[in-house]
């Protein structure tokens, strides 16, 4: 496999798909031989670390992340229209079969596009127990007409101590 082993939150095996980059706290690359010993040659290509954000002890935090971005075709094909290409079939002896339709099928398969994505998260705890959670909606048209990408995820974690703090509770999902 030529693709690196991504680890989110100590398991293997994440899609980096599934995480809002809102969430992510920090991101490690191991490479070589440390990357193999401690996963094997899953980790051939490298690892990829990732360790999303967690509730603190403290007031309740709520945060809002959004943004909209659009995309341009950066070099436009120049194509013939209807007339040219029926004078170039014409000096070059082509037979044309002419249903006088002057479609530019480039303009007619591209858009400008409008992507936006919105991330609400909301964190807080005290001295024993602390949560996080979130709900991320991306939305992402394509240039052409048949990549739009939409994509809605939640993400709730929950940390609790016991017996004194020698015992840890974390439930993610």
């Amino acid at each position: 496999n030529s693709q690196p082993l991504i680890v989110i939150d100590g398991v293997p095996g994440g899609d980096l798909q599934t995480r809002a980059p809102a969430n992510i706290a920090a991101i490690g690359v191991l490479k070589g031989g440390s990357a193999a010993a401690i996963y094997g040659s899953r980790a051939t290509a490298g690892v990829i670390i990732v360790t999303t954000k967690k509730g603190e002890s403290g007031e309740t935090q709520v945060s809002y992340n959004g943004s909209v971005s659009t995309d341009v075709v950066a070099n436009k094909y120049e194509v013939l229209n209807a007339e040219e290409y029926k004078q170039l079939a014409a000096d070059n002896d082509l037979s044309l079969y002419d249903e006088g339709a002057n479609t530019n099928w480039f303009d007619a398969v591209t858009r400008t596009p409008v992507n936006h994505s919105h991330n609400l998260s909301v964190g807080g705890g005290d001295n024993t127990t602390t949560y996080f959670a979130s709900l991320n909606y991306r939305n992402f048209q394509g240039i052409d007409l048949v990549s739009d990408r939409e994509s809605v995820n939640g993400t709730f974690r929950l940390d609790t101590k016991a017996l004194d703090d020698k015992l840890n509770f974390s439930f993610k999902m």
